[in-house]
C-alpha cells in the first residue's frame, strides 16, 4: 500500500522508501546482527566483533562523522524496515563510490534490494556527480551476483581466495558500474512518482 503522501518523494521507488535511522531501528538490526551468514557475505573482509545488544545500539546511535559513507534505512511502502544501505568510499576528486545493502532474511527475493540501489544510485550518478560505482561480493553469493549483474555493473575481474570462511576460501568478482551505463539502462525509466 503506497502512503499517499509520500507521492513523489524523491527518496521512494516502486516499492521501498529510503530513510534515516530511527531509534526503533536498533531491534530489527540487532537481530540481522546475529544473522552470521548474512554477515559473512556482506562484511567478508573485516572482524565480527562480539558484543552485547547494548554496544550494539551505542555503535548505532553515536555520530557518523565519516564524510566518505552516507547510511539509509530500507522500509517497505508500509513502513516496515526491511534492511539498510551504505554508500561508502564516497570520492569527489576521482568521482567513484562504493554500494553495500542488507535485507533482512525475511524480506529477501521481494525485489526492495533492487528498488533500493536504483534509487542510491540515482542519487549518487545525478546529485553527486560520481561517475563510477565500484562494488564487489564472493563468488559464493548468488544472490548478489544476480543483483549486480541485473542493476547492469559489468564484471571487472576477479580476486582469488580473499575470504575465509566456513573452513574454505573464496574468490571475490569484482563489479563496476560508470555513469554512462547506469544512464543507459536507467535513467529512461526514472520517472517522477
Amino acid at each position: 500500500m503506497q502512503d499517499a503522501s509520500k507521492t513523489g518523494y524523491y527518496w521512494q521507488g516502486e516499492i521501498v522508501r529510503l530513510r534515516s535511522f530511527r531509534e526503533s531501528d536498533i531491534g530489527p538490526k540487532w537481530q540481522e546482527y546475529q544473522d552470521s551468514h548474512a554477515r559473512q557475505m556482506l562484511e567478508y573482509r573485516i572482524e565480527l566483533p562480539v558484543m552485547s545488544r547494548e554496544q550494539y545500539a551505542e555503535l548505532l546511535t553515536s555520530p557518523d562523522d565519516d564524510p566518505r559513507r552516507i547510511s539509509l534505512y530500507v522500509e517497505n511502502h508500509d513502513g516496515g524496515l526491511v534492511g539498510w544501505l551504505n554508500l561508502f568510499d564516497l570520492d569527489e576528486r576521482h568521482g567513484t563510490f562504493g554500494v553495500g545493502i542488507s535485507i533482512f532474511r525475511d524480506h529477501r527475493g521481494r525485489g526492495y534490494a533492487l528498488d533500493a540501489l536504483r534509487l542510491a544510485l540515482a542519487y549518487a550518478f545525478e546529485e553527486l556527480r560520481m561517475q563510477k560505482c565500484n562494488s564487489a561480493c564472493l563468488v559464493m553469493n548468488a544472490a548478489s551476483s544476480a543483483l549486480h549483474e541485473c542493476l547492469g555493473f559489468q564484471r571487472e575481474g576477479l580476486r582469488r581466495r580473499v575470504a575465509y570462511i566456513g573452513g574454505a576460501y573464496h574468490d571475490e568478482i569484482l563489479y563496476g558500474l560508470t555513469h554512462e551505463e547506469y544512464a543507459a539502462r536507467w535513467r529512461a525509466t526514472q520517472e517522477p512518482k
